[in-house]
């Protein structure tokens, strides 16, 4: 799978804001060019 992009979910959970110093996760997305497949991955 092949990088594709990096995506910030905002959130309002305090405790998010404490242990990542941000309202937010991100989320990194792949894709195959042979097939088309997707998949995505939380990066802590």
């Amino acid at each position: 799978m092949n990088h594709h992009a990096d995506k910030t979910i905002i959130s309002e959970s305090s405790s998010m804001k404490a242990e990542t110093g941000f309202y937010g996760t991100i989320i990194e997305l792949h894709s195959c060019p042979a097939c088309g497949a997707a998949a995505s991955r939380a990066i802590s």
